[in-house]
């Protein structure tokens, strides 16, 4: 088991979700095999090669709801959920300080740990 590393996932410059996708010859971009209505584009890691078609024409369950519709699928898992809980901006904020403040004090201690090994090999001789 890892360590909490200090380092929060929406802080970081470069991140991307899980998503479940669907590889075609035919297509250029990966079709989504999960509904991305609630979460941001920015997530995948990939971008659309055609700004006509939005990560939307992609989404595999769009094609379900038009090919089943009139049928009751309610109660049927059939596509992977994913749910996105971005942080408000202060919430961000306070993240990115926190992480500032963890290595800015990771830092001074290893400063005061090469001090202190400096000191005692100065001693031995």
């Amino acid at each position: 088991r890892g360590e909490d590393q200090d380092d929060p996932f929406s802080v970081q410059e470069s991140i991307s979700a899980y998503v479940p996708q669907v590889y075609s010859n035919i297509f250029s971009c990966p079709l989504l095999a999960a509904n991305l209505d609630n979460v941001d584009p920015e997530l995948l890691d990939w971008e659309t090669t055609d700004p006509k078609y939005p990560y939307s024409f992609y989404d595999l369950t769009k094609d379900a709801e038009f090919l089943l519709r009139g049928k009751n699928i309610a109660d049927r898992k059939m596509f992977s959920v994913i749910s996105h809980w971005p942080p408000t901006p202060e919430d961000m904020a306070a993240e990115k300080q926190a992480a500032l403040e963890a290595n800015k004090g990771a830092q001074e201690n290893a400063e005061a740990v090469g001090e202190d090994g400096a000191n005692a090999s100065a001693g031995e001789e």
